[in-house]
């Protein structure tokens, strides 16, 4: 996916798209997308994500069910649900009913895919619209009722259960319409690493960086021109290290070293010019996760991981405390479904995430 700028992915107060019938998620609708593109491409950013990912998760839960039809299990569904909540601070369930309006599927729905649908003129939104991907025109929208179990019956009885779609569960972990991710904060810093990273291998791959050029007499014929070309090239090696530049020139000289001659150009890439900005670009993204910094980047660890391993595992259980707050949000929104599901066994069972380390 093309990076675009951050500047572009300002998450302002959304604005409702009349001819889609939206709330836009980003000055152009695709804030998610966007997110999650400068995430995966920033080392630090991705490196929070997964420990992030790793603490809600926790784990996972002890009795394990089958969701869905495809198999899918609960450790599965939380796993992405942790990784959601981890990318953008959100994440959204496709809730399934049985003819009696209990809940028979409950299935992820990828973050990015779900916007919310007008409002009436209370103010209340009861629509969800699912597309997996809002700038492709051909690409068919979805609309769902916003979860609500108490009424799910009333609406099976309405339309029938074959006409029933079921209801979205999108989650409230932040006030307003969308919620901002983590990263927000940050984004710029983000997407400067990935740039930071992209211009110095683009200078070692593209630039003038131990570039030879070779300076000759006229040839008297293509031929001989290319016959030169081809044995010079041949002595750079064949790893591809060496570049070289043929220049023909005018030279009047019977005197050989006159006759050709040669220039390195080099160019040098100073470390220096961006280990600060780089560094603190890294720092800033840590900071809007919230992350020890120690867990993510070892450097910052000199004399920490000598010390018996006690202040990681403090480091660790600071960050369990700090992500307890999803994990209990994640627990009483599945243990709201496990009440009303059509399985006994279900019923009877408490959604409980076991945490990663025991305190």
């Amino acid at each position: 996916m093309k990076i675009t700028s951050s500047s572009n992915i300002e998450n302002s107060k959304p604005t409702f798209d009349k001819r889609k019938g939206i709330f836009n998620f980003g000055d152009d609708n695709n804030y998610p997308n966007e997110v999650k593109s400068i995430i995966d491409n920033s080392v630090t950013a991705s490196s929070c994500v997964e420990l992030i990912k790793k603490f809600i998760k926790g784990k996972g839960v002890e009795v394990d069910f089958f969701l869905n039809k495809d198999n899918d299990t609960t450790n599965n569904v939380l796993s992405k649900v942790a990784e959601d909540v981890a990318n953008y601070k959100g994440f959204t369930l496709h809730i399934g009913y049985n003819e009696l309006g209990l809940i028979s599927s409950i299935k992820h729905i990828p973050f990015a895919w779900v916007r919310w649908g007008k409002e009436d003129v209370n103010g209340y939104k009861s629509k969800l619209q699912v597309s997996k991907n809002w700038h492709d025109k051909k690409e068919p929208v979805s609309e769902f009722d916003v979860y609500n179990s108490d009424v799910a019956l009333s609406q099976i009885n309405k339309v029938g259960i074959d006409s029933f779609k079921g209801q979205v569960f999108y989650s409230e972990l932040e006030s307003g319409i969308y919620p901002k991710s983590l990263i927000h904060p940050a984004i710029n810093d983000a997407d400067s690493e990935f740039k930071s990273s992209k211009f110095k291998n683009n200078l070692l791959n593209k630039g003038f960086l131990n570039n030879l050029i070779v300076v000759t007499k006229k040839f008297e014929s293509q031929r001989q021109k290319d016959a030169f070309q081809s044995n010079f090239k041949s002595q750079l090696g064949v790893d591809g290290q060496g570049v070289f530049n043929h220049i023909e020139a005018d030279l009047n000289s019977d005197e050989l070293d006159k006759e050709i001659f040669f220039k390195e150009v080099n160019t040098n890439v100073n470390d220096k010019l961006f280990e600060y900005t780089d560094k603190k670009a890294s720092d800033n993204v840590i900071k809007a996760f919230g992350v020890p910094p120690a867990l993510i980047d070892t450097s910052n660890a000199s004399g920490i991981f000598g010390n018996s391993g006690e202040l990681i595992k403090q480091m660790r259980v600071f960050l369990q405390e700090k992500t307890e707050e999803y994990r209990a949000y994640i627990e009483q929104v599945f243990n709201d479904f496990y009440k009303v599901s059509s399985s006994e066994a279900m019923r009877s069972t408490e959604f409980i995430i076991e945490k990663l380390i025991e305190e």
